[in-house]
């Protein structure tokens, strides 16, 4: 993980009303974003998914595939990782398209919609590693498994 160090500076002014001055200088270490000075094929993180799928790799990407793409479109939804690893590994259904598989389930927490949808490109790099995950996301699409759906209606509601 890459570390930069920001420098910050506060100030608290005296005025006519008699207040003190406070002066601070404080330098902090901040972690960098996970793909600052990464190749787009360099892997982020590993993640477990259900047999009989291998596991899946999400790499930097660009912004239209992997940690780039999704951190630039959901970024902000602060359990957003663990519904990828969640969808991955429990997932309600999945469906294949060549050799990509796209898997869905409830989504934890209270995210825009109450699905959460994984897309893995299974085709491999010159790595020998797939290529991995292109894109995750909430969705309005409930998994076709009844007994997922069901689960997703009662901890959806129940979460929020």
């Amino acid at each position: 993980m890459l570390i930069r160090l920001v420098r910050l500076s506060c100030a608290l002014m005296l005025t006519l009303a008699g207040m003190v001055a406070i002066s601070a200088d404080v330098t902090v270490a901040v972690a960098s974003d996970r793909c600052t000075g990464q190749a787009s094929t360099h892997i982020v993180e590993w993640y477990s998914v259900e047999p009989p799928f291998r596991r899946a790799p999400l790499r930097c990407g660009t912004s239209s595939y992997g940690y780039n793409h999704i951190k630039s479109r959901f970024g902000q939804y602060p359990l957003f990782e663990a519904n990828i690893q969640n969808t991955l590994q429990y997932p309600g259904s999945w469906t294949t398209s060549g050799t990509s598989v796209t898997f869905d389930a409830f989504a934890q927490g209270c995210g825009p919609q109450p699905y959460f949808r994984v897309v893995v490109e299974y085709a491999n790099y010159s790595d020998g590693n797939p290529k991995g995950i292109i894109t995750a996301y909430y969705s309005s699409v409930a998994p076709t498994n009844a007994a997922a759906r069901h689960a997703a209606a009662r901890l959806t509601s129940a979460a929020c």
